[in-house]
């Protein structure tokens, strides 16, 4: 059987936050890596000022809890972009 999975996440800035270019371009990179690192494919992804969509096919394998929640937390680091921290992720 052929089956294509995909899942669409948004994720919300704390508190109403604004997200700048810089930072939707960081999201859009690290969220790309996670993906790839769960053999899924980040298909689309789209940014607001106060919000990011994520779309991403995946494997029948892969688990899409342990995906979010990857997706979650990298995007959740206290790092700014451009930081040393930031470019160690």
């Amino acid at each position: 059987m052929l089956s294509a999975l995909h899942i669409h996440l948004v994720f919300v800035t704390k508190n109403r936050g604004v997200l700048t270019g810089k930072h939707i371009r960081y999201l859009n990179g690290i969220s790309g890596k996670v993906c790839s690192d769960f053999g899924a494919v980040l298909a689309e992804r789209n940014g607001q000022d106060d919000h990011v969509h994520l779309l991403a096919g995946y494997p029948p394998k892969a688990c899409v809890a342990t995906l979010a929640d990857s997706l979650n937390e990298v995007s959740a680091r206290p790092s700014a972009p451009g930081t040393a921290q930031a470019a160690a992720c």
